[in-house]
């Protein structure tokens, strides 16, 4: 803890005074208030996805230009550093443009995905008169240039303060192995930490990676205290290699046993979940099968409903979640909307078709009697879409899709859900999936989402389906 104290209030300074000792130089305002917490926060979490340049470089921008904007527009000729009379019509002025600022930065952050929240700082120190002219807000944009290369450059040149020795021998070897040697290669992520759940999902991941030629890669999360830092968990080294070994060895006993090639990596962090999204983004890996049940509160530990959302509104590949800790695939239900979920549905099938015995039914609920030839068309057109071949079809024409599934599944082993609204995988991990339809059935159930490309508007107001 204290070398963490010590590592960040030098990395911090250092990087202040880069751009004070150009503002030294130049005369220019390159150092101005709403730098420190950037500074900061690259300082804090050097490596993590708040430091990242767009979304520091983009949110000042957005803050600096839009402060500009509303200052013109109606703060011109006031200042901040001049008390305003009460009631008085410069206040007054000046109200209205930080106030304007502050909601459009906000705004267009959100619509950007640049959240930073020092940029409101920037944004209120333009609009209210501090640094309003055009070059002030030129050399604003330069600073932050600036602070963020620097920053970019220190982690690509330099890694002071390096914990690697620190840790316990399986993490120093994830990290030696995270990033592949060949990115072509297909992979299949099976995040696992219950050994009850592993048999299970190995067997879909290898089902998924022989169709694709591809590899299972399991990685074991290890997850210590909130509040302690990875190095102080080295005087648990033993007890996490012995745990991790036996685990990452049963696991891949049963990856051979499926017939699949296997890559083993283990994980050590204070956050589970989002350890495995940026593993994901490194690994180039294709698709994710993880379990859910008594895991998912490891999974949210730690994790804010913000941060939570921030993951999973944005997914960066397929995500296979499977809930129940029997997988029998003799009976499957599909229920079906539409949409890349109902893709991913469909290639699971597939999977499962080629590989194992099973009876497939796929279900569409349409709303009355009167919609059911419709629904039969648009079911025929879809299996046929996707080359599925011996399923039943099954139209519900009671309009409640809960109510459902959840008869068809009465007598099914397994149901396979690719939701047709997004977000699924942001409610499932804080417990609150719309409709409870995962709670509402007896048999296992593995839930489907596939990637998609949020417009400005769904960043903004959200998504129609949500």
């Amino acid at each position: 803890m204290v070398k963490q104290r010590l590592a960040t209030s030098i990395y911090a300074s250092v990087l202040f005074t880069i751009l004070g000792a150009i503002a030294w130089g130049t005369g220019q305002p390159f150092i101005f208030p709403s730098l420190g917490p950037s500074a900061f926060i690259l300082a804090f979490d050097r490596r993590g996805k708040r430091t990242r340049t767009y979304r520091i470089v983009g949110s000042h921008c957005i803050g600096a230009v839009v402060g500009l904007l509303a200052y013109a527009l109606l703060g011109s000729g006031v200042a901040i550093t001049i008390t305003q009379g009460a009631f008085s019509g410069s206040g007054f002025q000046l109200a209205l443009s930080g106030m304007v600022s502050i909601a459009l930065t906000s705004w267009g952050m959100i619509a950007t995905d640049t959240n930073h929240p020092p940029a409101c700082a920037t944004t209120l120190i333009v609009s209210l008169g501090l640094l309003s002219t055009p070059i002030q807000v030129v050399t604003i944009i330069g600073a932050i240039i600036i602070l963020a290369e620097s920053h970019r450059l220190f982690l690509r040149g330099f890694d002071y303060f390096d914990e690697t020795d620190m840790l316990p021998d399986v993490a120093v070897t994830a990290a030696s192995v995270l990033q592949p040697d060949t990115a072509s290669e297909f992979r299949v992520m099976v995040p696992i930490s219950n050994p009850r759940t592993e048999r299970q999902l190995i067997s879909v991941a290898s089902m998924i990676a022989n169709a694709n030629d591809g590899i299972v890669d399991v990685v074991h999360i290890v997850q210590i205290p909130d509040q302690t830092p990875v190095y102080r968990s080295s005087d648990r080294t033993r007890n996490i290699d012995i745990e991790s070994d036996r685990l990452l060895r049963a696991a891949c006993e049963d990856a051979e046993t499926f017939g699949a090639s296997v890559e083993t990596t283990t994980i050590v962090s204070q956050w589970s979940f989002e350890e495995v999204f940026e593993a994901v983004r490194q690994r180039n890996v294709s698709t994710v099968v993880m379990g859910w049940g008594t895991e998912r509160w490891s999974w949210q530990s730690g994790r804010t409903e913000g941060s939570i959302n921030e993951l999973t509104r944005e997914l960066p590949c397929d995500f296979l979640v499977l809930k129940g800790q029997e997988l029998d695939v003799s009976r499957v239900l599909v229920p079906v909307a539409g949409g890349p979920n109902a893709d991913l549905s469909a290639e699971v099938v597939n999977y499962l078709q080629d590989h194992v015995d099973v009876e497939i039914s796929v279900l569409h609920v349409v709303d009355g009697e009167q919609q059911r030839s419709v629904g039969e068309e648009f079911l025929r057109e879809w299996v046929a879409d996707h080359d599925l071949s011996d399923v039943e079809l099954l139209i519900d024409t009671s309009g409640d899709v809960k109510d459902a599934i959840t008869r068809e599944a009465e007598d099914r082993t397994l149901v396979i859900i690719g939701a047709a609204e997004r977000g699924l995988l942001s409610r499932l991990m804080q417990n609150s999936l719309a409709s409870d339809v995962v709670d509402a059935v007896d048999c296992s159930v593995l839930l489907v989402e596939r990637p998609t490309s949020r417009s400005i508007r769904d960043r903004v107001l959200g998504s129609r389906d949500q």
